[in-house]
């Protein structure tokens, strides 16, 4: 039905389109005009008059509605309910809605029930119904169509008169005998009664009487005999309703215009006709109505307007800063398309014989570069920086002592210093006294930017014999602006998390069956918990960037609900969230949530019960176990509890650790040398000699699901072959106490994923993901991690955009380097 009525919908309008076409190429734009000034202006007057009439007899619709809710409202309350929701429903197209949602607004302040409204609407569809009935019985009446009109059309017009007739009277015999409700599209109508009713038949006909006699002036001469007249009027009127066009338009024009038209010279008449009315009775009622639609607001809204009107004072307040941060780009971008241009007439050297001729290009060069830092400088102009205010001025001054210098526009040069004028009387609005680059321009300003660039050098093109070098370095210039945004990171903000989430959320990372959830005891990230508390989400705040670490942590039946929390929270603050090292179990929930996904590395499970699946490489693991322990080294783990003595032992070893690599304590996806913090924990020991050489803390699900390394840290001297040893001895340990899987931890792609049914995301992730980094490292990585027989699980990163990835890692890997 819906694809039946729309097809209807473009038919009509199609066929009214080509009529009217073919009206406008038969008499012209010339003769239309003539049509139009033609019309005396008392009939134009007494139209109005009539459009007037017509909508004050629309206010009995609502003024009967309420007595007939037996919930009546004043006059004046009832005519601007039915003025201003006429008036949109006449011009917006489907009537019944679009003016149906105004007095749901309207009527929903000043007290009126939902079901009462809905009665209402109901009630004043039906009143404009039976006038419309009413006023097409004129089809029965004999002699209405002249001689010459096909027997079709009589039949059809006299077979829609009787057809309004029945219905206006099992209408009236509902009204008046009827004790049963009637349901109109969901809405309740209980029968008006005989008075009620007959005031709706009465009043409606009046009202399209009124309407139809405002058109009826408009027509050229005396006009067609009335009932002609009426006869043609309805016909069209049902058409523009039925075609579900606003207000008819093209489709009502279109059949009273064919229908009204009876020789040549009156067709740009009836055209001229057609548009007043248009004019008078739709678009003028229009433009009443918003004023009459915010005061009838302003009377229920009292307190509410004037918080708009105040909010409004502060957006006036900020407009001037707004405005010049507008200005201010395109100055630069004035100054830049200017220089790129050759100078015209006598504008060659501003100041001949005093600089040389080979100073020109130059000086263009440097126009060029200034409007382009004054483009990229504009959002943090708009952001209230003050560095950005007195780089601004710098730049403004250079600028236009360019634009003199050289001549290229006085004109240009003088705004650029009526600019800076503003800039200095505005100078106290611009307070921020934050970093330069802590605001980076937006991409609506990079796209501005570049479609800049590219004009410039289109320009030079066409007016040079080539491209010149100031188009040249106006390209370079602001083309590499998207690659700043997309690799450039933002700086961490403070991620700690207090004594009280942390303690909330130990017991339900110690239960999850992900080991990373156990990296929230850290304290080094921020905990967003569920409603209930009984799970969360760690993250940490690069910029507009709400960095998650793995995904919620709980009962899997909260998870919709705390990722849709942490998305409110980032887009509250007009931030983006993005989950990072996230598994595929909740990949739809991030989908529905409106985030991108991208594959950025693999995890590596081994299984502990079947181990080891290969005896060559375990044999290999085993002969490094067996060398240290020829040497004298010895492993022990250790568990909560009874672990004080050898964490203070480790101490030393972290510090020699951290020194040996130059680093501070890292964070974010792992661990740090805290005494609180690893109490908490299994930990592995390797000893030599009554000294502890190497340590790790033991990650272990509490539904013996898995373990993992967290942090492992040895002393100087010490090859990286110890690292096998460790995870060796822990996996022997982890079988040995049943758990299920050692967790090996992330392993970034190798190298990108070309195969033939690889998706794109994949690809594209694993390029990102090695950003900054050697694949060999990766593929090293990987190698050393399949010594002991993986199995890869997938692991991705989430958020609002593809081009967010570069910088995100770049700021994980700031927050990994120092945990503060």
């Amino acid at each position: 039905m819906q694809s039946a009525g729309l097809a209807f919908t473009v038919v009509s309008f199609a066929a009214s389109f080509f009529v009217l076409a073919a009206f406008f190429r038969s008499h012209g734009t010339q003769g239309i005009l003539a049509g139009l000034a033609h019309v005396p202006p008392h009939k134009i007057l007494l139209s109005a008059c009539f459009a007037v009439m017509s909508y004050f007899f629309l206010i009995f619709y609502d003024y009967l509605g309420t007595k007939h809710l037996k919930h009546p409202l004043s006059f004046k309350k009832c005519a601007a309910a039915s003025f201003t929701s006429n008036a949109f429903g006449n011009s917006l197209g489907l009537s019944l809605l679009s003016s149906s949602a105004v007095r749901l607004r309207l009527y929903s302040l000043w007290n009126f029930s939902a079901g009462e409204i809905a009665s209402l609407i109901a009630f004043c569809g039906v009143s404009g119904v039976t006038g419309f009935l009413a006023l097409s019985g004129i089809m029965l009446f004999p002699g209405v169509w002249p001689q010459g009109t096909s027997t079709a059309m009589k039949y059809f017009t006299f077979g829609g008169g009787i057809t309004a007739l029945l219905l206006l009277s099992a209408y009236l015999g509902w009204a008046v005998f009827s004790r049963h409700s009637f349901n109109i599209f969901g809405w309740r109508l209980d029968p008006p009664g005989a008075a009620i009713a007959s005031g709706q038949i009465s009043f409606s006909l009046l009202e399209w009487l009124c309407c139809a006699a405002s058109f009826y002036v408009l027509l050229p001469g005396d006009g067609p005999p009335a009932g002609l007249f009426l006869a043609s009027y309805v016909t069209a009127e049902f058409l523009g309703v039925i075609s579900n066009i606003p207000g008819g338009l093209g489709v009502f024009d279109a059949a009273a215009i064919s229908l009204l038209s009876f020789d040549r010279g009156s067709n740009s008449g009836v055209v001229g006709a057609v548009i007043l009315y248009r004019i008078i009775y739709y678009l003028m009622p229009l433009a009443i109505s918003y004023f009459v639609y915010g005061a009838a607001e302003a009377s229920g809204r009292g307190p509410v307007l004037l918080k708009r009107v105040r909010g409004l004072g502060r957006f006036v307040s900020s407009t001037p800063t707004n405005l010049i941060s507008s200005l201010v780009f395109i100055a630069g971008a004035t100054a830049m398309l200017i220089a790129c241009l050759p100078p015209a007439g006598s504008k060659t050297l501003a100041l001949a014989g005093i600089m040389p001729g080979w100073t020109d290009t130059p000086l263009r060069i440097m126009c060029v570069l200034c409007g382009a830092a004054l483009m990229a400088i504009s959002r943090p102009l708009q952001k209230l920086l003050l560095p950005a205010c007195k780089l601004t001025a710098f730049l403004l001054s250079v600028c236009a002592a360019l634009l003199l210098a050289s001549g290229f526009s006085y004109k240009t040069a003088s705004c650029i210093l009526l600019l800076l004028l503003a800039l200095y009387l505005y100078r106290d609005n611009f307070y921020r006294n934050t970093g330069l680059f802590s605001e980076r321009p937006t991409r609506g300003i990079y796209f501005a930017a570049v479609t800049v660039a590219v004009m410039c050098a289109g320009f030079s093109s066409l007016t040079h014999t080539g491209i010149c070098l100031p188009a040249i370095f106006a390209c370079a210039a602001v083309i590499p602006w998207p690659v700043i945004y997309i690799f450039i990171p933002f700086k961490p903000l403070a991620h700690t998390a207090d004594r009280f989430d942390i303690a909330s959320a130990a017991p339900i990372a110690l239960a999850s069956g992900d080991t990373l959830a156990q990296l929230v005891m850290s304290g080094d990230k921020k905990i967003l918990f569920s409603y209930s508390r009984s799970s969360f989400i760690m993250y940490a705040q690069c910029g507009p960037h709400f960095v998650a670490l793995g995904d919620p942590f709980g009962p899997y039946a909260e998870s919709e609900e705390l990722i849709w929390k942490f998305r409110r929270m980032a887009r509250g603050v007009k931030g983006n969230p993005v989950f990072f090292n996230i598994s595929n179990r909740y990949l739809h929930y991030y989908r529905d949530s409106g985030l991108g996904i991208y594959k950025i590395g693999e995890e590596a499970k081994t299984a502990l019960a079947s181990y080891p699946q290969d005896r060559r490489k375990d044999t290999g693991l085993a002969s490094t176990a067996a060398h240290y322990r020829s040497r004298g080294f010895k492993f022990n783990v250790y568990p909560p509890g009874l672990n004080t003595a050898i964490i203070k032992d480790a101490a030393a070893v972290s510090e020699d650790w951290l020194d040996a690599r130059n680093i501070r304590e890292p964070g974010f996806i792992s661990g740090y040398y805290n005494p609180e913090y690893l109490k908490r924990f299994h930990i592995a020991s390797v000893y030599r000699d009554g000294r502890m050489t190497a340590f790790a803390n033991i990650l272990a699900s509490g539904d013996m699901e898995e373990i993992t390394v967290d942090m492992l840290r040895y002393s100087r001297g010490l090859d990286d072959s110890i690292e096998d040893y460790m995870n060796y001895m822990i996996l022997l340990w982890g079988k040995e106490n049943h758990y299920a899987f050692f967790n090996l931890g992330l392993t970034p792609l190798g190298s990108p994923e070309f195969g033939a049914y690889s998706p794109p995301s994949d690809r594209a992730g694993a390029a990102l993901f090695n950003y900054g980094s050697r694949f060999h490292n990766a593929r090293a990585l990987r190698a050393e991690r399949e010594k002991f027989s993986p199995v890869w699980h997938p692991r991705y990163i989430a958020c609002s955009s593809f081009l967010d990835v570069p910088s995100i890692f770049s700021e994980i890997a700031i927050l990994t380097k120092d945990k503060q």
